[in-house]
């Protein structure tokens, strides 16, 4: 009885190791039937439910893969259009399989892929126009962290663009067949965050010299901007500034009742 017990115990084994390594799979990447099938239900989805498009966009070449949303395998399917970069979405399901969100009208047609596209854009124009200034035209993307908390540059971006795919989109609704300016969405939209050096000593007269050569900067060029922040990498600054606030007021006052240091507790 030993023998027999001791002969099928590798048997037995290996199979909960197939079994648990099996379940284990499947809850970090979904069941691999629901995939293969999602592939086809998802080119189905489009052609039922817009068919107008339907031969436009196409299925990602990976076709349906897994995403994790709140700790959760999802299952995605990426469409596009070779013909316009604009025109791209993404169809979710659970990971039984059950459809939970369509990307085409709750982000694409409300005009989320151009307002993405502009902030983009909209970020490479500052960052470009911070460095030229502070920076001699040198980027921080690609050196060293020392290097980055020791640099000066400007950040621009649009509010609620860095929306979470898997919540939906929450920025302004858009007209995708209208063609936009990136300035003037910028005036209504743009957010600058201009962070500089920690070599200088934190004070607030140096956050206050750096408010000015902002005001000159931005003065002089087409970038506009609806909320602006100046602060050190890892210390106090002034937040949320108006083009009000930067070109018309007083940045003495401002620095003095609005300045707030999140890493300290300390006056400067």
């Amino acid at each position: 009885m030993k023998n027999k017990l001791y002969k099928i115990l590798p048997a037995i084994l290996l199979i909960a190791i197939v079994v648990v390594g099996a379940g284990m799979y499947v809850r970090f990447n979904g069941n691999p039937f629901i995939k293969v099938s999602l592939n086809k239900e998802a080119k189905n989805y489009v052609r039922q439910n817009y068919p107008e498009i339907a031969d436009k966009v196409q299925l990602s070449p990976q076709g349906v893969y897994v995403g994790h949303y709140n700790d959760t395998p999802v299952f995605l399917a990426y469409f596009s259009n070779p013909d316009d970069k604009l025109m791209y979405f993404h169809l979710m399901y659970d990971k039984d399989g059950n459809f939970v969100y369509d990307g085409y009208s709750d982000h694409y047609m409300k005009g989320g892929t151009v307002y993405y596209y502009h902030s983009a854009t909209y970020g490479g124009i500052v960052s470009e126009l911070f460095n030229d200034y502070f920076c001699d035209g040198r980027g921080t993307a690609s050196v060293s962290l020392d290097t980055v908390l020791n640099s000066n540059s400007g950040h621009g971006t649009f509010l609620d663009s860095d929306t979470d795919m898997y919540e939906g989109y929450k920025g302004p609704v858009l007209d995708v067949a209208n063609e936009y300016d990136t300035m003037e969405l910028a005036a209504e939209y743009g957010r600058i965050s201009f962070y500089f050096t920690e070599d200088e000593e934190h004070t607030k007269e140096n956050l206050y010299n750096r408010l000015v050569q902002s005001r000159e900067l931005l003065k002089d060029s087409d970038v506009k901007f609806s909320l602006f922040s100046a602060s050190y990498r890892l210390g106090g600054g002034v937040y949320r500034l108006t083009p009000e606030d930067l070109f018309e007021g007083d940045l003495k006052q401002i620095v003095e009742e609005r300045y707030v240091n999140y890493f300290s507790d300390e006056e400067q």
